[in-house]
């Protein structure tokens, strides 16, 4: 990368599943090397709306930790140029705090498209850094009805 820029460097084409695994690892090493043994990102949204809410990381002795340290990530990037929208994967550094929320974001909307919909729901993307996953624990929101008809 040239000194003179900021653009990150391009790298080779991953596909989503190999850039989300690629960056599942990135974030529980950096939450580890935090000193978390869990983050949780909690989300919440409805009629057409839908937002991370906050994150907690918490240390082994269950006290919260302060998330400061950047870490990079894979991500895809965008550009118009000459006419065409042209997109990249880019390795770019973010703050551990935003690196996780939109990781979270991103395979929330992967799994559950549309949730902020309506009636919309809420729940948290789970870091557990000791059994190595992340985990989604969503909750839809829904209006039921039910139909009667009595003659009388």
């Amino acid at each position: 990368m040239n000194s003179n820029t900021t653009t990150p460097e391009t790298l080779p084409d991953l596909s989503r599943q190999e850039r989300q695994d690629r960056n599942k690892a990135l974030l529980l090493d950096a939450l580890k090397s935090a000193g978390a043994i869990r983050a949780a990102v909690t989300y919440s949204g409805g009629g057409d709306e839908g937002y991370a809410d906050g994150i907690v990381a918490t240390a082994a002795d269950g006290k919260p930790i302060r998330l400061s340290a950047p870490v990079s990530l894979y991500v895809v990037r965008s550009d118009f140029i000459d006419g065409q929208w042209q997109s990249a994967i880019v390795l770019k550094e973010l703050p551990l705090e935003d690196a996780l929320s939109n990781f979270a974001m991103e395979a929330l909307e992967e799994r559950h498209a549309g949730w902020e919909i309506n009636d919309g729901g809420e729940g948290e993307v789970v870091f557990d850094c000791a059994k190595g996953v992340v985990r989604i624990e969503h909750n839809d929101y829904y209006t039921e009805s039910e139909h009667t008809e009595t003659t009388l």
